[in-house]
């Protein structure tokens, strides 16, 4: 069947860039694997995991708003693949690394050369496509991109034992330059008849005004403490406890550890796209939010409550945990119908920055939490993961509390947003003083 020229460019666009946020997937998820081994081969204790771990998402988060910037005024396109090269580095130094100090730098490049990559992917699908189809958009490319969550688990595994750690990540270098070239020769930032081509560039005065206006978006408030845990309190599982826990409690060698996060990794794909339809077809973005925050919820209780769980229970659990995460699809929508067209890039990374600010947080204080529970030197126990998982159900509960208090925005309905209305008197108030030269 012929496809049109519509659909093949929709197909080219959701291809490439799902392919590269598959890198930034696996490279977040990576250490749920090669922690086991990265503390054997360099004799490396709880709190150092998590340090070394969060240091991806401080790099990630660090730079989010200088991205939103950038991609506002130059696109995704070049600022997505220059920054590919940072990953690529960080692939290499994290490779040859003799001590943590290297492994720290490598993953911190690797968080830098990622932290463009999903909020330039949505940039562009927020040109491409209506706002009511943000959403779905959104869901395919966390779907595809979790098939990154995916390889990071039972083939990551397989190729450590086969290959090393080290050459491992080595070849996911050679990945990350690949995919920089295809997206400079495959993606275009928005269609020709889009207003970003004539839109007069903004000033770095005005750029920064408008970051400023974002945050101070009182409808972007009750929204932030839910963007910066509902992800990081499941990466917290599935980037980095989830392979110590199997291994210190349930005493599974690499591939079994790797089998369970893969099923881990299936549900975060099969959430995705599950939730996708859902605030179409309820007409609401906020319910859909709280359903998914609720089952989360109850899978951490659960895991914190009962002594001694058998591992069929875990996997369902941890299964729970990756699918009900799905929602922060909807909740990124709910994020981007805050703002107008022309702020996009720079609400969109503000919003992720709190995301994987929460991440890399939450990571550095769990590790801080299994390393003065367990004791220094002691090999964690399941009562040290039910403490963590304990208080990743309380920070989940208040930030859905929080999340109380949001407006509701059902598709269709965005206009009637008060911030956007301003939002948009500014932008035509900027565009009217550039064409007049003031």
């Amino acid at each position: 069947m012929r496809i049109s020229p519509g659909k093949r460019i929709t197909v080219r666009l959701v291809a490439t860039l799902g392919l590269a946020y598959v890198l930034s997937q696996f490279l977040r998820s990576s250490n749920a694997v090669l922690a086991p081994e990265l503390a054997a081969d360099l004799d490396l204790l709880p709190d150092s995991l998590g340090v070394l771990t969060g240091a991806y998402f401080f790099a990630f988060a660090l730079v989010q708003i200088p991205v939103g910037i950038l991609l506002d005024r130059y696109g995704s396109r070049w600022v997505v693949a220059v920054m590919l090269g940072f990953a690529v580095a960080g692939c290499l130094v994290f490779a040859d690394a003799e001590n943590l100090r290297d492994l720290i730098i490598g993953r911190a490049l690797m968080g830098l050369g990622c932290a463009s990559i999903l909020m330039g992917a949505l940039l562009v699908y927020a040109r491409w496509f209506p706002t009511e189809r943000f959403a779905t958009f959104t869901a395919i490319q966390l779907a595809i991109g979790n098939t990154g969550i995916l390889l990071a688990t039972s083939p990551l595994a397989a190729a450590v034992e086969g290959f090393g750690w080290r050459s491992s990540i080595g070849a996911v270098g050679l990945y990350a330059l690949i995919i920089a070239g295809l997206i400079l020769l495959l993606i275009k930032d928005a269609p020709p008849d889009h207003p970003v081509h004539s839109r007069p560039p903004e000033s770095l005065a005005q750029s920064l005004k408008g970051v400023g206006a974002i945050l101070r978006s009182r409808e972007l408030w009750p929204l932030l403490p839910l963007l910066c845990t509902g992800y990081a309190s499941v990466a917290s599982i599935s980037a980095l406890w989830g392979g110590p826990y199997l291994a210190d409690v349930h005493g599974l060698a690499i591939q079994e550890r790797g089998t369970v996060l893969l099923a881990m990794a299936v549900g975060s794909i099969v959430g995705s796209m599950a939730f996708a339809p859902l605030d179409r077809a309820f007409r609401t973005r906020k319910k859909v939010v709280l359903w998914g925050a609720a089952i989360n919820i109850v899978a951490f209780v659960m895991l914190a409550l009962v002594d001694g769980p058998p591992l069929i229970m875990v996997g369902v659990l941890f299964v729970s945990l990756s699918a009900g995460v799905g929602y922060m699809a909807v909740l990124t929508a709910h994020a981007r119908v805050i703002y107008p067209e022309h702020l996009v890039g720079r609400g969109m990374t503000v919003a992720n920055m709190g995301n994987m600010m929460g991440v890399a947080t939450l990571q550095s204080v769990t590790g801080a939490v299994i390393a003065l529970s367990a004791g220094t030197g002691n090999q964690p126990g399941e009562g040290d993961y039910r403490l963590v998982f304990a208080l990743l159900a309380v920070v989940l509960i208040i930030a859905t509390l929080c999340y109380l208090k949001a407006r509701d925005i059902p598709p269709g309905r965005e206009q009637e947003m008060p911030a956007r209305r301003i939002y948009s008197a500014a932008e035509t108030a900027t565009s009217s003083r550039s064409r007049s030269g003031k």
